[in-house]
């Protein structure tokens, strides 16, 4: 395993435009991506020690406890003690501060995401 370490990045709807770009990328991913969508994603976590995408989506998405805990990082908790964000999602961003990508319905595509707009 490697100690690369990777940016998750979710839309955050909080306004029209958020709801409109969270549509334009639930089911279709990176086929609905236009770059002035990148004001609506908030970094949502740090996925570190990581092999690859397929292992941040796996960490994200597989429910086991000691395996996020042990390789996420940088996601904060709701009043209601549940982590502010959801499971790695078709339309999320991850990012190794170099590159990113779209999770699409199957795989991943790589976009040109800009992180200056995305809350780092």
């Amino acid at each position: 395993m490697s100690d690369k370490v990777y940016k998750v990045y979710q839309i955050r709807q909080d306004n029209e435009r958020s709801d409109q770009a969270y549509r334009a990328l639930a089911l279709k991913g990176s086929q609905g991506y236009e770059q002035k969508m990148d004001e609506c994603f908030d970094q949502v976590c740090v996925v570190s020690k990581a092999s690859g995408l397929n292992f941040v989506f796996e960490v994200l998405n597989c429910g086991d406890d000691d395996l996020f805990d042990n390789h996420v990082s940088g996601y904060t908790m709701t009043s209601g003690g549940y982590r502010n964000m959801h499971s790695l999602s078709v339309g999320d961003i991850v990012s190794d501060g170099q590159e990113s990508w779209m999770v699409d319905p199957v795989g991943f595509t790589k976009i040109n995401f800009s992180i200056e707009k995305g809350k780092n």
